[in-house]
């Protein structure tokens, strides 16, 4: 059996190496960029930006 810290160092460098979050996190920081586009003062048109493809 494994001792605790090195069970819990694991999953965290599991964790930092998971392609998943790599992307979630991707998006989390797009949503972010899209949403301060979006402050008063600064309109966003239709066609400005990264075009991003969502899976179907």
């Amino acid at each position: 059996m494994l001792p605790g810290w090195l069970t819990a160092m694991l999953v965290l460098l599991h964790e930092a190496w998971s392609i998943k979050r790599d992307v979630h996190i991707r998006f989390l920081k797009l949503q972010v960029e899209m949403l301060k586009e979006r402050l008063p003062g600064k309109p966003v048109f239709p066609g400005d930006g990264p075009k991003v493809t969502w899976p179907i």
